[in-house]
């Protein structure tokens, strides 16, 4: 077996993850170092390049970004990447108290982090 199917094997059960929807919720609560590894481990540039096309298409299609992280949550968790939807929780908490670039800066790069500020404080298209 593999480091990382080793890996995502301990993640989803570390997390809770359930069967066939029944998932149990994740709270985004920041891990701890080891968490943070395994989480950075599951979310590298190709892994946050298709996260962000997710986010990207379902936020296009007129959902709000909470929404489509919710979205890109369950896909991930229904497809075994529990790391990822992991980061996209802790993604969903910062959104939640207006710092997400702060919540995800162990995952993603500074000019990622400077763009998911951007989205906090872009106003909404009913805003204009």
């Amino acid at each position: 077996m593999s480091l990382m199917a080793w890996l995502r094997r301990l993640d989803a059960r570390i997390a809770g993850k359930g069967r066939d929807g029944g998932h149990a919720p994740l709270s985004g609560d920041p891990a701890g170092l080891p968490g943070r590894f395994r989480r950075g481990l599951s979310f590298g540039a190709a892994a946050r390049a298709e996260t962000w096309q997710l986010l990207a298409d379902v936020t296009e299609a007129g959902v709000e970004i909470g929404g489509a992280v919710e979205t890109v949550i369950g896909t991930c968790r229904r497809s075994g990447r529990t790391g990822r939807a992991l980061v996209l929780a802790e993604m969903r908490a910062g959104l939640l108290n207006n710092n997400p670039g702060a919540r995800l800066a162990p995952y993603v790069s500074a000019p990622e982090r400077l763009l998911l500020d951007l989205i906090i404080t872009k106003p909404s298209p009913t805003d204009r």
